[in-house]
């Protein structure tokens, strides 16, 4: 079979593919990497494994606002089964003018759940008001390096403090993209006093049954309005509370796909309805009408491609503005997108097969 080499596509039809391609995967591939990471940013911060069972507050609608009685912790160490426990106090804040999420916890409980590598520096000493621990991909992003002073201001009230960098750590995610300090300075950012954190991690042994009915049991009958349960649950819980739940975040990327299946429809229908006249004249010097259909639709693709890489690399300047916008980028980690290769892999698989469908049927439909 032969391939026709020469341009077969109108040069203001190939204009006309590159744009309107660029612009609908570049919506594509932006709803999908927001979606994706607005839910697993807060697994995220929610917990950074698989063997963590989360205690949170009934009452609260986000991580970041739920009130939690400490009074019972102490029942929790004599659980079999539970290894660590780490109350923690996350804060949404802006550090040195720059949103990031400010983890207030006791250091050596947070180290015996999360085991953080020091990158460089030292851990926290104790009950050090002053002293913060920065993650590694966020000193890496903001430029902060060891003894410089952060300027921490709560977006919850005109609390503020100043604190120094002691040292930059690797715990992975969420953390390598937060602010670690001392509980009782999360505490005077959020206005709480007292005995209280948003939410207690429990590390414990993913093999023994039933241990999260356990814990419920336990910490419940001291503090009412806690709830216990695994991270997925727990996301789940409070994207339901705000009305963004695992539904309302996939129907939130049906819109641009269809947009993408329309587009590839009409810019097919148009190719063949506005290229008859080449596919008769060809076939009147002898090309097979296979041979034509195959060059017409390789040169299609060519242009298609060329226009999704446009996309790809649009896309992912928008959604690096689009964090930089509002506080939005106080539900994600750094560096975004954090799916760089999945949505884009998505939206060129639904360009692929609608252009081959819609080519293939668009001409037995002309006969």
């Amino acid at each position: 079979m032969r391939v026709i080499r020469e341009p077969l596509i109108k040069r203001r039809y190939r204009l006309l593919t590159l744009l309107l391609i660029a612009i609908s995967i570049t919506l594509t591939i932006t709803s999908l990497n927001t979606v994706y990471s607005l839910y697993t940013g807060l697994v995220n911060y929610v917990s950074s494994g698989p063997d963590t069972v989360i205690i949170f507050s009934n009452r609260s609608t986000t991580p970041f606002t739920g009130i939690l009685d400490l009074s019972g912790i102490d029942k929790l160490y004599g659980i079999d089964g539970v290894y660590a426990v780490s109350p923690e106090l996350p804060i949404p804040a802006y550090v040195n003018g720059s949103p990031v999420i400010v983890r207030g916890v006791y250091p050596d409980s947070f180290r015996a759940v999360a085991g953080p590598e020091m990158v460089e520096g030292e851990y926290i000493d104790g009950a050090d008001y002053g002293a913060a621990l920065v993650g590694v991909d966020l000193a890496r992003a903001l430029g902060i390096r060891l003894g410089d002073e952060l300027l921490v201001a709560s977006i919850f009230n005109k609390y503020f403090s100043r604190l120094r960098v002691v040292g930059v750590i690797r715990a992975g995610q969420p953390y390598d993209s937060e602010i670690l300090v001392y509980i009782g300075v999360a505490r005077h950012l959020r206005g709480v006093h007292g005995n209280y954190s948003s939410l207690i991690r429990v590390r414990v042994d993913p093999g023994r049954p039933g241990i999260e009915d356990v814990i419920r049991s336990v910490y419940i009958n001291a503090s009412p309005e806690a709830m216990v349960a695994g991270p997925v649950e727990v996301v789940d819980y409070y994207s339901n509370r705000v009305g963004l739940s695992p539904l309302v975040l996939f129907v939130a990327v049906v819109p641009p796909a269809i947009l993408s299946i329309i587009v590839i429809k009409y810019l097919v229908g148009g190719l063949l309805d506005e290229h008859s006249d080449h596919i008769g004249i060809l076939v009147d010097m002898g090309y097979r009408e296979g041979e034509v259909r195959l060059s017409i639709y390789l040169q299609f693709l060519r242009y298609m491609s060329i226009a999704v890489i446009i996309g790809i690399v649009a896309s992912t300047l928008l959604t690096s503005i689009i964090w930089m916008v509002g506080n939005i980028s106080f539900l994600i980690h750094i560096p975004p997108p954090p799916s760089p290769i999945a949505s884009p892999t998505i939206a060129t698989i639904i360009y692929f097969v609608a252009s081959g469908y819609y080519f293939y049927y668009g001409w037995v439909e002309r006969g």
